[in-house]
């Protein structure tokens, strides 16, 4: 996971260097956030669903109003197992409308996720694509959005098999609402 925040955090100081890149009148490009987050792994099969809730803290950079890289990083709790955690890391590049002017913005992209899971018994780690996409609104200088994503379900699926769940069809989500800053 070290590794990919590295390369995120290049991308974020390759943003910052060519901030000229909005040039839309009054947009501003950069964004840091925080907000509630969820993380949902269901099963088809006679296995429950896994379901995790926490917060997450992100930060963006808008080269114009269509196109934006975000990356977040997040620690959540499963519902009914408090001694399970989950932190975890995720980055998109998004396409879409009004992403750094004021008004309603709303953005479909791709990017990708990195997570562990932490019990007393057991810690298991999961990466892989992700569809991203949301929708918000912004003012001169605060936001608000709800943002999600539609994981690759791999790495979940054999860790389900590992544990000995039964057949059935895995689907990873992830999602959050949160406030942002503006600059």
């Amino acid at each position: 996971m070290r590794r990919i925040e590295g390369l995120v955090a290049a991308v974020l100081l390759l943003a910052l260097a060519s901030r000229a890149g909005a040039t839309t009148e009054g947009a501003l490009p950069w964004h840091i956030g925080a907000g509630s987050y969820g993380v949902t792994v269901a099963h088809s099969g006679d296995h429950r669903d896994q379901r995790f809730g926490g917060l997450t803290v992100f930060g963006g950079y808008a080269w114009h109003d269509h196109l934006l890289v975000r990356a977040a990083l997040y620690s959540v709790e499963h519902e009914d197992i408090s001694a399970l955690t989950a932190r975890g890391f995720e980055a998109n590049a998004v396409t879409g409308i009004n992403l750094a002017s004021p008004g309603f913005r709303a953005y479909l992209g791709l990017g990708f996720f990195s997570e562990e899971w932490d019990h007393h018994t057991y810690d298991n780690a999961f990466a892989g694509f992700q569809l991203a996409f949301g929708i918000g609104y912004s003012w001169e200088r605060f936001g608000i959005d709800a943002f999600g994503a539609l994981r690759s379900a791999n790495d979940y699926r054999d860790w389900l098999e590992e544990i000995g769940a039964p057949a059935g069809t895995v689907t990873a989500s992830a999602g959050a609402l949160a406030l942002s800053y503006r600059f």
